[in-house]
């Protein structure tokens, strides 16, 4: 029998484990980027072209967020005002939507915008939600008796200095390193007419099948990720490990009535406003045909209605499949990871250096290296390799990083006293886990496998690759039909995902409440 001392003790399995899964994450990568490194190349002028415009892109994306996000979060986690409860969970809807739907949403609105100005709209509508949520979270954290005391001894304005000043460091490195996953998304870039490293790396392997010049692509891509996420790993990774090992201290700070109502809520105001209300208006706009428009031009609404729900019906069962794959296969890896690193700060800082350019990598690096090793993978694992469960397994891999992070900071809340309790009165160590280990992470187990979920459905590249013939996501069924199919069949498509979406949204924020 087991003794529960097993996840206390210090051991050499620790580390072993650590390193399989870590090389478990980094496999699907190898083989594309070798292939990069060892062949003959090509005409890297476009991606060159398209990287330095993907840089300048991200660069206005982070400011943007920065000067929106961060004061938002601040105010909303010091202050009470009216429709605070609504607008807080609007302005992270945002961040659940894929951009190229957002995109398709700018551009009904406005069909003349063209350039870089509206992919930094776009991409500033997911950042600055996220670097909002962390400007919360870093305030909420903060002790009351700190908070009170700085609110006492120079008023409102010490405090608000005081919390941002706090809260700052969190939401740089938030916004500098969703700044960087941004220059691995295609879809503002092709819907704007933008040339981006990332739209240029998808015409290369979905369009002219050039294998071999998307893998060139694909290491310079990966060289410039990973060289940018250097410094954010160098300064975070320290204050990251230290928040996921921390435990809770006190009560969280009080929140006082706002003086200014349209100063505390004008952030969030702004992101529901601009980030989804205008792209919400351009999907409506395209059905509401004019009355003075020919009765041809209008669309049936019977009609429409039936074509949305023959299109979400036949992609509703594989995205459902995709998502709960893809989050059962992180959420798994994510707990073998989280019981190997245990209380070992050693491993925990280990694990957040590792996880976080691991995360930052471009999701079409490990979608065409997985591609690589299905096609040199055996005929009798094609049930297996060959089919859905490929997809989940490539989503599953690409986002455990973001499932670890969340299960290790659960685990961090912990209490050592527990497990030594239970070691003095001889609990088996597979009792201790499911009666008490368990449940006690499941707060902490079920937002992150919802969030998995909804990152794995927005994610377009890696299902366009692997997904078999007939059975595609509904946000790859937008992807592939908005370029040819009618305006308003699009937006209703994508008011239908949106709609998904918010529901959703609404489950995983009554489990964050709850916890």
């Amino acid at each position: 029998m087991a003794s529960c001392l097993f996840l206390e003790r210090p051991g050499r399995w620790r580390a072993v484990t650590i390193a399989v899964l870590l090389l478990l994450l980094a496999l699907s990568h190898v083989p594309l980027l070798t292939r990069g490194l060892v062949g003959e190349g090509g005409d890297l002028t476009a991606l060159a072209a398209g990287l330095s415009q993907s840089v300048v892109i991200a660069l206005w994306t982070v400011g943007v967020s920065l000067v929106v996000g961060l004061p938002g979060g601040v105010a909303t986690a010091l202050y009470r005002y009216p429709l605070r409860a609504v607008l807080l969970p609007l302005s992270l809807l945002p961040s659940l939507i894929p951009p190229f739907l957002l995109s398709i949403g700018w551009t009904y609105l406005s069909p003349t915008m063209r350039g870089a100005a509206p992919c930094v709209v776009v991409f500033a509508s997911t950042v600055a939600p996220l670097v909002l949520l962390a400007s919360y979270a870093a305030t909420r954290a903060l002790p009351r008796s700190l908070v009170d005391a700085a609110r006492l001894g120079g008023g409102e304005g010490a405090l608000l200095r005081s919390a941002l000043g706090h809260a700052a460091p969190t939401a740089m490195l938030v916004a500098a390193f969703a700044g960087i996953l941004t220059l691995s998304d295609p879809g503002p870039g092709q819907v704007f007419g933008v040339r981006t490293a990332a739209a240029e790396l998808l015409i290369s392997f979905a369009a002219q099948y050039d294998l071999e010049l998307a893998a060139w692509q694909c290491v310079r891509l990966s060289t410039v990720v990973l060289t940018a996420c250097a410094p954010l790993v160098w300064l975070g990774a320290p204050r990251l490990s230290a928040a996921l090992s921390a435990r809770t201290h006190g009560d969280a700070p009080p929140r006082y009535a706002a003086g200014w109502f349209w100063v505390s809520a004008a952030p969030l105001a702004t992101i529901v406003l601009v980030a989804l209300g205008a792209p919400l208006a351009g999907l409506v706009a395209p059905l509401a045909t004019p009355l003075w428009a020919p009765r041809a031009a209008q669309p049936h609404p019977e009609l429409v209605a039936l074509w949305v729900f023959g299109e979400v019906m036949g992609s509703a069962a594989d995205t459902v499949i995709y998502a709960a794959g893809a989050a059962a296969v992180s959420v798994a890896l994510a707990l073998i990871w989280t019981f190997a690193v245990g209380r070992d700060r050693r491993l925990l800082a280990l694990s957040t250096t590792a996880l976080l350019p691991l995360l930052a990598l471009p999701s079409a690096t490990a979608a065409l290296g997985l591609t690589r090793l299905i096609t040199l993978s055996p005929a009798w694992a094609d049930d297996v390799l060959r089919g859905r469960f490929a997809v989940c397994l490539a989503l599953g891999l690409r986002l455990a990083p973001v499932a670890t992070l969340l299960v290790l900071r659960g685990y961090g809340a912990t209490a050592r006293s527990w497990t030594l309790a239970a070691a003095l009165h001889g609990v088996p160590l597979s009792r201790y886990l499911l009666r008490v280990v368990l449940p006690s992470l499941l707060p902490t187990v079920l937002p992150a496998g919802l969030l998995v979920a909804l990152l794995a459905s927005v994610d377009v590249s890696t299902v366009l690759l692997l997904h078999p013939p007939g059975h595609p996501s509904l946000p790859l069924a937008i992807f592939t039909v908005m370029a040819n199919a009618p305006a308003y069949l699009v937006a209703s498509l994508c008011l239908a995902y949106v709609g998904l979406a918010s529901a959703v949204l609404v489950g995983l924020w009554s489990l964050i409440a709850r916890s």
